[in-house]
Order: C-alpha cells, then sequence, then structure tokens
C-alpha cells in the first residue's frame, strides 16, 4: 500500500509589536545608548563578542540612540564605544529565543576611559507575551536526570507536569512540536502515545526554550507546546567529553508489592568534540552516543508450551556534526548533520492471546541534514534562510518469516500464510515498513521602525513537503481464518518449534478454515 502526500505551507506573518527575537533559535539584544543630561546617541558602536567561540556581532545605534543585535545563544563581552566618551563594557549570557533590552549611559571623557557595569538583566522579559522558559546550559550539564532524556528538564518549565498515561511530552504532529536548531523533528503520522520523534543525545543539547501558550506567527505547526532546542558548537578551544550512564538491578531495592528486586539494566555511552578550524570564525562539534538495554517479554498464554519468554537486547545510536562559520561578523553559516537509529523488541499486543511468533522486531532510522544562512542587511534590519531535509524509516519485522524476497513463502508452507487465526488465537505477524521525507525551506526578514516608539517588523515565508510511503504485507499471501470453531485440543502438537514454520502442521485445520 502507498500514501502519497504532499502538503506546501505558504505563512506570511507581519507583527508590529515590542522588539522580538529575530529568529526563535537565537537570541537578540536591543536597547537605547544616551549620555549624562539623559540625551540619545546615535552613532554608538556596540560590540558583542562571544567569550568561547571568539565571535563578534556588531550594531551601530540609529538616530535615536537605539541598537539592535541579533546574536548566537552564550556568554558575551559587550564593548559600547563612540569618539568622545568613556568606553562601556558589559558581560552578559544570552539564553535561546531571548531578548534582552540593555540601556546603556556614557559619560564624556577626553582620556581613554573603561566603564565596567556589572548585572543582571531582569528576569521578567517585558518584550514579549510569550508563555515559556528556559532550560538553560548549566542545568542541561549539572542536573541529574534518571534515563538521560534531556526532554525532561521540561517539567522545570513552570505549570509542567507529567502525563501518567502517555508520558511528559506527546509526539502527535499538530499537538506538541519539537524543533532542534530551528528544524522540526516530529512525524507527521504519528498518533499512538509510544510514538517516538528522532532522539539526540543529551550531550549534543546545548539549552532549549519551552513555549507553552501565546506563540508568536513564527512558531505555527502546533496546538500545544513548542520546544526550541539548540545544539552545541565548538569553540576556540579543542575539548571533548566522554562519559557512561549505567543501571543495574543490584542497585535497586524490593518492590513494595512484590517482595522482590525486579531484573534491570541498562549501559549508556556518550562522548562530545568540539574546537576550532580557524579561530575566531570557524568551528566544528560532534557528538556520539549509544544505549544498551536487554528487555525480557513474558509470555502468558493458556498453552503451557507456547509460554516461551522473548528475550531480546534493544540497541540506540545517536550522531550529530556540526559546522559554523562566521563570514564576517554580519554573516554567518551553520550546516549540522545528525543520525538516529534504534532496534527494539515489539511484543505481541496480548501476551494471552497471541503466539511467540506474533513478536517481531522494530527499527527506526531518521539521519537529518540542516543549514541556516544569516545577514545582518543594516542597523534594522537582519534576513535569515533555513532549509533541511528528513528521512524517517520504521521496519516492523516478524520473528518467524519466509525466506527470499520482501514478503516470501516458506517451501514447506507455500500458499499459505504466516498469519493464522484461531478464536480468541492469533499465529504469526504481517510485515509493516513506513517511509517519511521532508524537505523545509523558510525565509525571516525582520525590520524596525520608530513610528511612536520603537517596534519590529517581521515578514516570513514558510514552504514545507511531506512524502509518505506505506508498505504492508497485510496478509497479503492470505490468511487462515479458523476462527469458526474452538481451538484445537492439540493445538501444542500442531505447532511444535515455534520459531521454525517448516515444523507447523496446518493440515488439521483445513476442516474449520473459512475460505
Amino acid at each position: 500500500m502507498r500514501n502519497w502526500s504532499a502538503l506546501g505551507s505558504l505563512l506570511i506573518g507581519i507583527i508590529f509589536a515590542l522588539p522580538v527575537a529575530g529568529y526563535a533559535q537565537d537570541s537578540v539584544m536591543t536597547g537605547t545608548v544616551i549620555d549624562s543630561t539623559g540625551g540619545v546617541l546615535p552613532g554608538v558602536t556596540v560590540t558583542a563578542t562571544n567569550v568561547d567561540s571568539g565571535n563578534t556581532f556588531v550594531a551601530v545605534s540609529d538616530d535615536r540612540g537605539n541598537f539592535r543585535l541579533p546574536v548566537r545563544i552564550g556568554n558575551y563581552r559587550l564593548t559600547i564605544e563612540l569618539t568622545g566618551f568613556a568606553t562601556v563594557n558589559r558581560s552578559i549570557q544570552m539564553l535561546v529565543g531571548q531578548t534582552s533590552v540593555l540601556n546603556f549611559q556614557m559619560s564624556p571623557s577626553n582620556l581613554q576611559e573603561t566603564v565596567t557595569v556589572t548585572g543582571e538583566p531582569p528576569l521578567v522579559d517585558t518584550t514579549t507575551s510569550t508563555v515559556g522558559s528556559n532550560i538553560d546550559p548549566r542545568q542541561m550539564s549539572e542536573l541529574p536526570l534518571n534515563g538521560r532524556n534531556w526532554m525532561d528538564l521540561s517539567l522545570l518549565a513552570p505549570g509542567a507536569r507529567r502525563n501518567e498515561a502517555q508520558g511528559l511530552v506527546q509526539n502527535r504532529q499538530g499537538y506538541a512540536q519539537t524543533k532542534v536548531d530551528g528544524q522540526e523533528v516530529a512525524t507527521i503520522y504519528h498518533s499512538a502515545p509510544d510514538a517516538e520523534q528522532p532522539g539526540f543525545n543529551r550531550d549534543a543539547i546545548a539549552e532549549f526554550e519551552v513555549i507553552a501558550n501565546r506563540f508568536d506567527a513564527t512558531q505555527g505547526h502546533s496546538a500545544g507546546m513548542i520546544v526550541n532546542a539548540v545544539t552545541k558548537s565548538g569553540t576556540n578551544i579543542v575539548a571533548g567529553t566522554f562519559g557512561g550512564y549505567f543501571r543495574n538491578d543490584k542497585f535497586n531495592s524490593a518492590d513494595f508489592i512484590t517482595q522482590r528486586v525486579l531484573p534491570y539494566s541498562n549501559q549508556q555511552l556518550s562522548g562530545t568534540l568540539g574546537g576550532p578550524i580557524v579561530r575566531d570564525r570557524i568551528h566544528y562539534f560532534a557528538s556520539y552516543g549509544y544505549e544498551r538495554e536487554p528487555n525480557t517479554f513474558i509470555y502468558n498464554s493458556p498453552y503451557p508450551s507456547f509460554n516461551i519468554d522473548q528475550h531480546f537486547t534493544s540497541h540506540t545510536h545517536t550522531m550529530l556534526g556540526r559546522l559554523d562559520y562566521q563570514f564576517t561578523p554580519a554573516t554567518r553559516l551553520t550546516v549540522r548533520g545528525s543520525g538516529y537509529h534504534t532496534l527494539f523488541y515489539n511484543g505481541g499486543a496480548n501476551s494471552a492471546t497471541t503466539h511467540p511468533s506474533a513478536g517481531g522486531t522494530r527499527g527506526r532510522t531518521a539521519p537529518q541534514y540542516f543549514a541556516t544562512l544569516s545577514h545582518v542587511v543594516s542597523t534594522r534590519t537582519m534576513n535569515e534562510i533555513r532549509g533541511g531535509m528528513t528521512d524517517y524509516e520504521r521496519q516492523d519485522q516478524p520473528i518467524v518469516r519466509w525466506k527470499g524476497g520482501d514478503f516470501p513463502y516458506h517451501p514447506a508452507l507455500h500458499g499459505s500464510s504466516i498469519v493464522i487465526m484461531l478464536r480468541g488465537y492469533t499465529i504469526g505477524a504481517d510485515n509493516q515498513n513506513i517511509f517519511q521525507d521532508t524537505q523545509s525551506l523558510r525565509d525571516d526578514l525582520t525590520t524596525s521602525y520608530n513610528w511612536g516608539g520603537h517596534h519590529d517588523v517581521k515578514i516570513g515565508g514558510e514552504f514545507l513537503r511531506f512524502h509518505n510511503q506505506f508498505k504492508w504485507c497485510l496478509r497479503c499471501q492470505g490468511v487462515i481464518d479458523a476462527t469458526t470453531s474452538p481451538v484445537p485440543a492439540n493445538i501444542e502438537q500442531l505447532f511444535p518449534v515455534w520459531n521454525d514454520a517448516s515444523t507447523w502442521n496446518t493440515a488439521p485445520l483445513a476442516p474449520i478454515t473459512r475460505w
């Protein structure tokens, strides 16, 4: 079965508001520069230097003393300069999606004098009505996290709580949205509670922003919460990390009800490396994560010989590479590629009504490619263009299959199906493959004006294309439907080896099979 769908959406929003972030994945510094008498100072040079990468960003105040400076996330050293005035220095940390209002007062000076300003920006962002909060780099690196799923830290956001039935964040398209470096990572067709988005290693995420309500026009595509995450980037120092996270039932206490320790084992390894290619201009970052978790699926069949516990070890690999290139203080490029692959056991829906052969493996693979180019056109105008591609594939493979081809026959069972339906009991399973390709292209143009106060105008367009392909062997070789009569008393003798279809004897089912 194939299902082709293409979605092209063009969203054009013009927003008249107080200064807002030029693009949600980065930050903006804005403010006014005045002299000691309160008069505005035009022509002041505002230079922000990233302490770690050495990247510089420059803005000049306009005729009303206002400046607007889009920057990457990170720690900055600001320098405010104007001939005839004492230079002002200040340090500040910028978080994802944050707009910091920084007003400066400069004093006349005939000497080379420097004034250092200390203090923190206000905790409440008065430049936006968006309801949300930030998980900063310190929280990401220092807070202990059981399972190392970085999305669990969104519980730190005010008002956030876990849905005990379906988990913390539902990945259903249109209800919750996750963006990494501005690229959507949700799959459009997933709506089941166990649906998951392509994973990213915790050590690859620098920080993220949780938006709960009052989204602006640049967000879209979601009726629920939005998570904007930013991956780490390299700095001027070659640095890396390597760590492991291990859990074992040897460290667990007994369950209160059963009074025994439930078996559990989980091992995770993670490594990162980043540094400069050209100091202050070109930097690289790479990460790799691996997770291994043995599991046992226990069958509770009414037929004793079918109670074969399934032992399977799930494996998950995540990888990421990123390159940042600042051509000039006004122009920069970011390129990122990432990969995700997991393979785990997908047991039967109900072990009391399904044969062990109804189980199988489920594999998920999701490579992603992304690039963004931003350019500060003038002190008032900036443009950013982003493009990306995501491939997603899910493969369900039953344990018992025929040899040769996609959905082949077993020589001993030519003409029959691996799916055998009895009254209240099912033997075998189907194959299922799902593919999704997503292409995206987006452009955001932001400019400022001073009519009746300082405002921003943002104009943008976005194009999204989804290509879905479904490939099922849904009873594609027929089905033995023996549901009209009770299950034969000798059912265990008819299927002596649960995982070898060549030993199955389906002939006695012929009299009760519905054709």
